[in-house]
């Protein structure tokens, strides 16, 4: 078959109502089958093209927006173990008084306040003394009582009466504590 015996002398008779430029050319010119195809298969590639483009912005959007969103919920669980760090975290109070007791410190010192199952923990370590509350005030306060009844029952006994430990504790106390004159 020759190239001339491919033309198509019949205008081409679309379904759909073409864009423009393509009437004329199919209606005035004589066009050959696969140059109709050619022509087709251009206008869907740019299609397609532009199809793709849209996909690609709309994909990359979607994709924006959900690391935005997975940065928004990492950042919130950042958030909240970081304050449960801080409600856990211990805390160094230094005592300066065991008002109302009719004790006074003559040396201030330190006790830890810690959350330990569900309930605060102070304890002066020196003394390897502990109390426990439901708030850190309240630890505190039991503290007091604590060290204050340590101190009271330590300097009652006699130092054979007292082991080693005993022994210890009631020296340390004595050094930070006695009682109001």
């Amino acid at each position: 078959m020759t190239q001339f015996e491919q033309i198509d002398i019949i205008p081409f008779q679309m379904e759909e109502e073409p864009e423009a430029g393509w009437p004329q050319l199919w209606e005035c010119a004589e066009v050959t089958k696969p140059m109709r195809k050619k022509l087709i298969a251009e206008e869907w590639a740019e299609k397609i093209g532009g199809l793709i483009e849209t996909f690609k912005e709309g994909l990359s959007e979607r994709l924006y927006e959900e690391r935005f969103s997975f940065l928004q919920r990492e950042l919130e669980l950042l958030k909240q173990r970081c304050s449960r760090l801080e409600e856990l975290s211990p805390i160094l109070i230094t005592i300066q008084s065991l008002a109302p007791e009719p004790y006074e410190v003559i040396k201030p010192f330190h006790a830890v306040v810690r959350v330990q199952d569900q309930q605060y923990v102070a304890t002066f370590f020196d003394v390897n003394i502990s109390a426990s509350g439901d708030t850190q005030s309240e630890a505190l306060l039991n503290l007091k009582d604590v060290i204050v009844g340590a101190f009271e029952m330590l300097s009652m006994k006699d130092e054979d009466e007292l082991g080693p430990g005993p022994t210890q504790q009631r020296q340390v106390l004595q050094e930070f504590i006695c009682r109001k004159r």
